[in-house]
């Protein structure tokens, strides 16, 4: 619920820890028994699904989306978007503008 919740702002790892009380070792295996990933797997997961959702429903530019989805910089928010789902943000875009 928590990474839900603040993934988007800029979340780390190392600001969960601060929050629940967890070693990190005890952080990664439960998060990886609970949901089949790192924490930081899916604090990217929120991230992309929000982004996600920006591309479709505003014409945000993809700078914008980067700075309100955490990544901090288009050339990373580019480069994990394309990496989970095979197409830059742009063509991804293009592509659900289209449909």
């Amino acid at each position: 619920r928590l990474i839900r919740e603040r993934a988007s702002s800029g979340l780390r790892v190392k600001d969960l820890l601060k929050i629940v009380p967890l070693s990190r070792s005890t952080l990664e295996r439960s998060c990886r028994s609970a949901l089949g990933r790192s924490p930081t797997a899916e604090i990217n997961r929120v991230r992309l699904e929000d982004a996600r959702r920006l591309l479709n429903d505003t014409d945000l530019t993809l700078q914008q989306i980067a700075d309100r989805t955490g990544f901090g910089n288009v050339h990373y928010f580019s480069n994990c978007f394309r990496a989970t789902f095979g197409q830059t943000p742009g063509s991804y875009r293009k592509r659900t503008v289209s449909e």
